[in-house]
């Protein structure tokens, strides 16, 4: 799917009730924190 930064730009100007923030990523880079992760 393709979309501009003004098509972007329209939906966040549109945006009335809640707005999102989805990070999704194959592997974590904090050490000491991997243990957690593992589980």
């Amino acid at each position: 799917m393709s979309q501009t930064n003004l098509a972007f730009a329209d939906l966040l100007a549109n945006t009335r009730h809640s707005a999102v923030h989805l990070e999704l990523r194959d592997s974590y880079g904090i050490g000491e924190e991997e243990a957690e992760f593992d589980k």
